[in-house]
């Protein structure tokens, strides 16, 4: 039951971050042109960590290809600045890294403020304490935030269907 109060909490709280989304920075990878980090600090308060001034950076990484991917991933620097880095994969497929940086090991968690109403506080034991923190969502699962274009093909598929409006392009 808390899961659920959890997930509904940061389907809520990251609404914005889904796309389209128009203000996102994007980069272009160094090695593969076609490959692009899209991201953008998320509101305050989204997930409170110990110190305000610690980065906090959400998007997607694209990768092009038959079925293009765009793999969401949560970066939190350290609470002291350092050079290591931690990345966390909950494990499945079919889990969310949001669970383990939300009720786990981020640097935040997940609290009941009022009747149905949630936010975030401070984890003190938060592994932000000795490393900047990735959280990378899996693709292959298609959940939570990562997507590629074969699960956006499938929905316009059932919505054609549904709606009786598909066309074979055979």
């Amino acid at each position: 039951m808390y899961l659920f109060f959890v997930l509904s909490f940061l389907l809520a709280s990251t609404k914005a971050q889904y796309p389209p989304s128009s203000n996102l920075t994007t980069i272009t990878s160094p090695v593969n042109g076609n490959i692009t980090i899209s991201y953008k600090s998320p509101p305050p308060g989204t997930c409170q960590t110990a110190f305000g001034t610690q980065q906090q950076y959400t998007g997607w990484v694209n990768i092009p290809g038959n079925y293009s991917t765009n793999t969401f991933f949560w970066f939190i620097g350290g609470r002291d600045p350092t050079d290591k880095l931690t990345i966390w994969l909950n494990g499945g497929p079919g889990s969310s890294s949001m669970i383990g940086l939300f009720t786990e090991n981020g640097p935040c968690e997940v609290i009941e403020l009022a009747q149905g109403k949630f936010g975030t506080i401070a984890r003190e034991f938060g592994w932000d304490r000795g490393s900047n923190m990735l959280y990378i969502d899996q693709v292959c699962a298609k959940i939570l935030f990562s997507f590629d274009t074969r699960v956006l093909l499938n929905a316009s598929w059932r919505r054609h269907k549904a709606l009786g409006t598909w066309r074979s392009q055979a």
